[in-house]
């Protein structure tokens, strides 16, 4: 799910006064987030992010793992390997599977991304004492882990 139609989500979960004022707030973390994204997009990074967790893994297996088809994966996975940040190789025991591993630079690009994530919320957060983080970090487990139950 795009964040764009999280957000939006998240807001008809909420009392329409309250989200009044969440909204504007999710919307100018996504901006920020978006806006110092690099080189790949968000769908790009999460195939990068599910290529570093599985050792040797296809497109299918990333499709079947997530919500996006065989299809939309490949393309990804084409653009990704087009620009260096995948790198695609026959099976040795299967000659029709082509298997996916990271590249230094699609390495690189998820340590880039998750380092400039760790710096934005650091810089958002900011004026959060010690805590209000800690508070924060436990309503948002709250809300992932109700999520995870849909």
């Amino acid at each position: 799910m795009e964040l764009n139609s999280q957000t939006e989500e998240i807001a008809s979960l909420i009392d329409s006064d309250l989200s009044d004022e969440i909204m504007p707030v999710l919307r100018r973390i996504v901006r920020r987030f978006r806006a110092g994204s690099g080189e790949v997009t968000e769908a790009q990074l999460g195939i990068l992010k599910e290529i570093e967790s599985s050792d040797r893994t296809t497109a299918r297996e990333l499709a079947q793992g997530s919500n996006m088809t065989s299809a939309a994966v490949s393309q990804f996975v084409s653009q990704l390997s087009s620009r260096g940040f995948v790198q695609t190789d026959r099976s040795a025991r299967d000659r029709r599977v082509v298997e996916l591993s990271l590249t230094n630079k699609g390495r690189s690009a998820l340590r880039d991304a998750r380092e400039r994530g760790k710096n934005i919320v650091a810089h958002l957060f900011r004026p959060l004492t010690r805590q209000e983080k800690e508070t924060l970090v436990t309503l948002l487990r709250k809300v992932r882990s109700a999520e995870y139950e849909r």
